[in-house]
């Protein structure tokens, strides 16, 4: 079964909600990233400034946004290790005989790619995590993260799903990081 087959309406229509949830969150990023040079009033400096505190945090966010708009188109993957399996050798196959990897090709092959692009927010989560633990306290979002990153519940949950629990835990991330580096 091609991928194209397996996207109902419902999955398009909640793909184009989650990739404009992202792109509003990446915009918001980018707004707060640009200010390198000229203060807005509501900032008290810029990132370009050796604040290793700000920086790294600011630029774990903006890959994991980068890898969660990438696998919004990706999510109607199922999970199936037979097709896992078949997308991994056509994925390696590909990139040792052309040494390249394009979103042709991560679309063809979402369900492996679908995991990757989750697995990488996921991973840059959990290192915000691991330099903020109080982002765990105060949000219920971040827990989740928290509670997979020592379990195997993630293998057992839908790409989309996961997606969500992505999104939200970044989403909460990135608004307490703003308030933060506003002050």
């Amino acid at each position: 079964m091609q991928v194209q087959d397996q996207i109902t309406h419902e999955m398009l229509e909640w793909q184009i909600n989650a990739r404009f949830r992202i792109q509003k969150l990446l915009h918001r990023m980018h707004i707060l990233h640009s200010r390198n040079t000229e203060i807005p009033r509501h900032y008290k400096r810029t990132l370009t400034e050796e604040e290793k505190d700000e920086w790294y945090p600011i630029n774990r966010m903006i890959g994991a946004a980068f890898s969660l708009w990438r696998s919004a188109f990706l999510t109607q993957a199922s999970n199936d290790r037979k097709q896992i399996y078949e997308h991994t050798n056509e994925f390696i196959s590909k990139v040792i005989a052309q040494n390249s990897i394009a979103f042709p090709d991560d679309y063809k092959m979402c369900e492996l790619t679908v995991v990757y692009y989750n697995t990488n927010a996921r991973y840059r989560l959990e290192r915000l995590m691991d330099k903020n633990s109080s982002l765990v306290a105060k949000y219920e979002s971040v827990r989740k993260i928290d509670e997979l990153k020592h379990s195997d519940q993630s293998e057992h949950l839908s790409p989309k799903d996961l997606w969500e629990i992505l999104y939200w835990a970044l989403e909460d991330c990135f608004n307490d990081y703003e308030t933060t580096y506003s002050r």
